[in-house]
């Protein structure tokens, strides 16, 4: 059962002053929505459409489906009836005459089971025509909060039954079916985390998409829209179509819309920590919090990693071993800062990426990692300045004073201390650990700072800022961010300046916030 706080311990002062801005610190998300004090099965979307008030949904998918104008009011589809979301008549399939391989057995075509990708020479990319100075959105649409769908424990199927319900659910699916796309990605999902030499990560984010899907559509039908869920522990799944609800990391973490504010930070911790994915021994390697969703290839399921994801991982591991000093999370917080120094064609989170037109290169962190691609694929802008704040966060907690009890005692609902087998006071070595991991995440942090300022140029068309610079099927330098990223971008850059200040960022935010002002448009409050 999670153990939930009503006050959690306070955070460094001044940490907490310069992260409450933005989300990009993970744990330290100060500006989100109040969480209801009850919790309905089904909340449905806003009566009227209004800017989001905290973060973006964090860029849990690419902005391609954020709407690019205020849709009507939505609500959660019916229970399942005799018409499918396609419009046609359900026509049940027999399971006699349309069985489903066994997890570990293919069915469609999938990537191999391996986690690791296969090393390829780094391609530079190639501009496109430089864009016309002054280029801007056409639209300044209102973001529009998707609903948000909770569901406890005695709710769900158990691990043993999620995969055969689902199996069933989708041969009673019409042919041409949404729920059909949909359930065939999870289950596809589940065939790649059953394979032999799948880590347990991957196997246990795989049953918690199984049984939350399992259950969704029991008595739904596919969302018309993006729908954010959380389940029991706290973790949130996204709705994105063709893929059902997949566990999504960076919205977890960075407690979107305060969805699980109940859960202190230890708790969703814990969560988290089983869906790691180790990559090389446990000891001198990494871990990994994978995605599975392929931007620009709706079919594929194959493991990525965010560095997004992995700076908030840090930066929730780091905030759990400053309220606990409890060890293991002080080594994770180690095991995911080490992304941070694996190339991404190697299958971490360090790309090198490179201006065109100077021939400047630098590090960059980017927020879907693209093995063998070019390096500036994925590099959303977003993304790496969320990564930087969030290193900087985990750096600053792991070096904080190692022998100062937790001011408030964790404990749990029942009011028995949180892990009681655990020494609360560190040792020696575990000191050190916290110590090495938080100079790997203030070297990552820095190094970031420097190249973020290198490459602002390109970010900036004269009149907007630009969401990324080759963002899956986007031409080179042409996809300009919403009015929810720009306002974003510029929260992000206010929030860096007082932890880098004299660097010119400050500037660029009064330059970004400036185009909104000539455009007559408001950002929204953080």
């Amino acid at each position: 059962m999670p153990r939930r706080t009503t006050s959690p311990p306070l955070a460094v002062g001044a940490l907490i002053a310069v992260l409450a801005v933005s989300v990009g610190g993970g744990w330290y998300a100060a500006d989100h929505l109040s969480h209801p004090a009850a919790r309905p099965v089904v909340a449905a979307a806003p009566a009227e459409p209004t800017y989001d008030a905290s973060a973006p949904e964090d860029a849990v998918t690419s902005p391609e489906t954020q709407p690019t104008q205020a849709p009507p009011a939505v609500t959660i589809p019916p229970a399942h009836n005799s018409t499918q979301s396609s419009g046609t008549p359900a026509e049940p399939v027999a399971p006699e005459t349309e069985t489903d391989p066994t997890p570990g057995s293919p069915s469609r075509q999938g990537p191999p089971p391996s986690a690791a990708p296969t090393r390829r020479p780094t391609v530079p990319p190639r501009p496109a025509p430089r864009p016309p100075k002054k280029t801007a959105p056409t639209t300044l649409a209102q973001y529009v909060r998707p609903p948000t769908v909770t569901v406890e424990e005695d709710q769900l199927p158990a691990e043993g039954t999620a995969w055969s319900e689902l199996v069933a659910l989708r041969n009673r699916a019409g042919t041409s079916s949404q729920e059909r796309a949909d359930i065939e990605w999870i289950l596809d999902l589940a065939r790649l985390a059953a394979a032999p030499d799948a880590p347990d990560g991957r196997k246990a984010t795989a049953r918690r998409a199984l049984r939350f899907n399992a259950w969704w559509y029991r008595t739904h039908n596919s969302p018309a829209q993006r729908v954010i869920a959380r389940d029991p522990d706290g973790v949130l799944l996204t709705y994105r179509k063709g893929h059902g609800f997949m566990v999504n990391p960076v919205a977890t973490m960075g407690r979107w819309r305060n969805l699980n504010a109940d859960w202190d930070a230890p708790a969703l911790a814990d969560a988290i920590e089983g869906m790691l994915v180790t990559r090389g021994d446990r000891i001198t390697g990494w871990a990994a919090l994978e995605y599975y969703d392929v931007p620009g290839d709706p079919t594929a399921v194959t493991p990525g990693v965010s560095g997004m994801g992995q700076a908030r991982a840090a930066t929730l591991f780091s905030r759990a071993w400053q309220m606990t000093r409890i060890p293991r999370y002080a080594e994770n917080a180690a095991r995911v800062l080490r992304a941070f120094t694996v190339p991404v064609d190697d299958g971490g989170v360090l790309a090198t990426v490179r201006n065109p037109g100077t021939g400047e290169t630098g590090p960059w962190y980017p927020e879907r990692a693209y093995p063998g691609k070019e390096s500036w694929t994925g590099a959303a802008l977003n993304g790496f300045m969320a990564a930087i704040l969030g290193l900087r966060g985990a750096a600053d907690q792991l070096s904080g004073a190692p022998d100062a009890a937790p001011a408030t005692p964790i404990t749990t609902p029942s009011g028995a201390p949180a892990d009681a087998s655990q020494p609360v006071a560190p040792d020696a070595g575990t000191v050190n650990d916290a110590a090495a991991a938080s100079e790997i995440a203030r070297t990552a942090a820095e190094r970031g700072v420097a190249s973020l300022i290198t490459f602002m140029p390109l970010h900036d068309s004269g009149a907007w800022s630009y969401y990324g610079l080759l963002t899956p099927g986007k031409p080179w330098r042409t996809y300009l961010a919403d009015l929810n990223y720009h306002c974003y971008h510029v929260t992000l850059l206010r929030g860096l300046e007082p932890l880098y200040p004299g660097r010119g960022l400050a500037s660029v935010a009064d330059r970004w916030q400036g185009y909104v002002d000539q455009r007559a448009a408001t950002c929204p409050e953080r």
